[in-house]
């Protein structure tokens, strides 16, 4: 049996655990439809900065730039909403910029990019 320490009722959705580099998906706080986009946030925790090397702070860089596009946009609407998710989280440092990236790529899947 595994134990959790995720309390019944938790809104948590998943976690990746950089200890034993598992990634734990709780399908039942997953809403429909937004399976992938919760998947590849956590993929991200896992292999993000392994796979993206020199070209991650480009990718943050890029990232950190979408405030400035219009109200309205879709670069905007990704941004306003993954900064606010990061923010919620109380990350600092390195594990804030990962949370903000992480983020942007599940609200970007969630309105259809691919």
């Amino acid at each position: 049996m595994v134990q959790s320490d995720l309390s019944v009722g938790s809104d948590v959705q998943a976690t990746y655990n950089s200890k034993t580099k598992q990634i734990t998906l709780i399908a039942d706080n997953i809403p429909a439809g937004q399976e992938l986009s919760v998947f590849l946030h956590e993929v991200f925790h896992k292999r993000g900065r392994e796979l993206m090397g020199e070209r991650y702070a480009q990718l943050k860089g890029l990232i950190e730039q979408w405030v400035n596009h219009s109200e309205g946009s879709i670069e905007r609407q990704v941004y306003d909403a993954a900064k606010r998710r990061a923010d919620e989280s109380g990350e600092t440092g390195q594990r804030y910029d990962d949370e903000l990236i992480a983020y942007s790529i599940e609200e970007a899947v969630n309105r259809g990019i691919e």
